[in-house]
């Protein structure tokens, strides 16, 4: 249509602000989850719900992503920094005392609930921490799928240029619109998702559905580049 502008693209700036507003947003979403989960679900529990959560994301750290390393900093040493800054102490495996992070008088009486769902809150944002360094060091894994997909889907897209094949491309904008939600789908979910789990159970779909996503925008291109 005459006179129709193109909607403005996102740049790597952009990319990164609106990263971190949906990783603070799903932080937010996943704290509410867990009310509403301290109420209807899991009352008898209360914030203890959420402490072994930390505990079971904390044991994944210890467990699985000992190695792993950014910058020479590991996804523990990260999560200790922010343990340090808010409680005083290092993250430890085993157990979290409640006392570190809130004092047992602070409410009395009929506001004790209070202090459990304030409780509840401070341990869903070292969980969503936790997650939140798991995915910066899921950051290459994504990086080389999606070189990987570039590349070969520029070769078949080379292939079915000089083959005359017929273009499509329908599939191209839909597959480029699929890119961006299947990569925050999977971060979204991770980070608010309200019981503990495996990351490879969601970033690893994630990675492979945004990559496969961004392949078939690549393959079915239609413009010279």
């Amino acid at each position: 249509m005459a006179g129709a502008t193109a909607a403005p693209r996102m740049g790597i700036i952009g990319f990164i602000t609106a990263s971190i507003a949906m990783v603070i947003c799903a932080a937010i979403c996943g704290i509410v989850i867990e009310w509403l989960g301290m109420w209807f679900w899991w009352p008898e529990e209360g914030a203890s719900h959420a402490m072994t959560m930390v505990v079971r994301e904390a044991s994944y750290l210890h467990r699985d992503f000992v190695k792993a390393t950014l910058f020479g900093w590991t996804p523990l040493d990260v999560v200790n920094w922010f343990a340090v800054y808010i409680t005083g102490e290092p993250l430890h495996q085993g157990t979290l005392e409640p006392a570190r992070y809130m004092p047992h008088n602070l409410f009395n009486g009929s506001m004790q609930w209070v202090q459990e769902y304030l409780l509840a809150a401070v341990y869903v944002t070292m969980v969503c921490i936790i997650r939140f360094c798991i995915i910066l060091f899921t950051l290459p894994l994504y990086g080389l799928f999606y070189l990987i997909a570039f590349i070969d889907g520029l070769m078949l897209r080379d292939l079915r240029r000089f083959g005359g094949a017929r273009e499509s491309g329908i599939r191209h904008h839909y597959a480029k619109n699929a890119v961006l939600p299947s990569l925050w789908g999977g971060w979204t979910i991770y980070m608010a998702i309200p019981f503990t789990i495996h990351p490879n159970w969601i970033l690893v779909p994630s990675v492979i559905s945004s990559s496969l996503a961004l392949w078939i925008a690549t393959r079915f291109f239609k413009k010279y580049l």
